[in-house]
């Protein structure tokens, strides 16, 4: 995201009296060379007052990013300017939990202070991560690529993160179909591509899209030898998919 429009969230929060909540989980995951990560209190802040006032709550995980640790399901959220009473409430919530997630802290501690360059993991660490990140950066490359290749499918340049949004064109027998079995047209795709691949994806309207339009959600994970077979088979059924429902 922009710092425009970082900019312009937090002036229309400021003018509706909004909480932002800032998911930052994917700030390594940056591939475009034109992009750059920047955090929201950093805008915030550097916007003077009355912004650098507002309430703004930031997350960061260890099951995204280049870490992607999804068994561990620990992260942190940074509070900032919070209303006193709300965040009093806040940590009694946080106290009446009886079994500390000691496994989970130990891995964001790691994640929060990094291997620093006069250290002796530093080196090894910088190399895992930059080869992590380089990984995603090829599969977002190829992904974008591939799914531009054929016709009914289009995707915007996957400039961070971890999830391709491939928008899907159908026909007029397929959205008629999409009906008569009570689904959204792009579930009855999503669904039509598991029971004929095994690869599942999330439809779009899960996620909210614009009126008549269709999506699904794609994530870049896999290595790429792996990646490569999914996404041939996606392309493969795609095509089959048209073929089939042709008008």
């Amino acid at each position: 995201m922009s710092q425009n429009d970082m900019r312009n969230i937090i002036k229309f929060a400021y003018k509706e009296k909004l909480l932002i909540l800032a998911d930052e989980v994917y700030q390594y995951n940056v591939y475009d060379s034109e992009s750059k990560f920047y955090a929201f209190k950093k805008v915030m802040k550097e916007m003077g007052l009355p912004y650098s006032n507002m309430q703004l709550a930031s997350f960061m995980s260890a099951s995204k990013g280049y870490m992607a640790e999804c068994g561990t399901r620990a992260g942190y959220c940074e509070i900032v300017n919070l209303d006193k009473d709300i965040k009093e409430m806040l940590m009694k919530l946080h106290c009446v939990r009886l079994s500390g997630n000691t496994h989970g802290q130990v891995v964001m501690y790691c994640i929060a202070n990094p291997p620093r360059p006069d250290e002796p993991s530093y080196e090894l660490f910088e190399q895992e991560k930059s080869s992590i990140l380089q990984t995603l950066k090829e599969g977002a490359q190829y992904c974008y690529e591939k799914l531009n290749s054929v016709e009914g499918l289009s995707c915007s340049k996957i400039a961070g993160s971890i999830y391709a949004f491939p928008k899907i064109e159908l026909s007029k027998k397929a959205l008629q179909e999409a009906q008569r079995r009570k689904q959204s047209p792009d579930e009855f795709y999503a669904m039509e591509l598991l029971e004929t691949t095994g690869i599942s994806v999330l439809p779009g309207y899960v996620l909210g899209q614009r009126p008549e339009t269709y999506h699904f959600r794609l994530t870049i994970l896999p290595q790429m030898d792996k990646f490569k077979i999914i996404i041939e088979r996606i392309l493969d059924f795609h095509l089959q998919f048209l073929k089939k429902y042709k008008d």
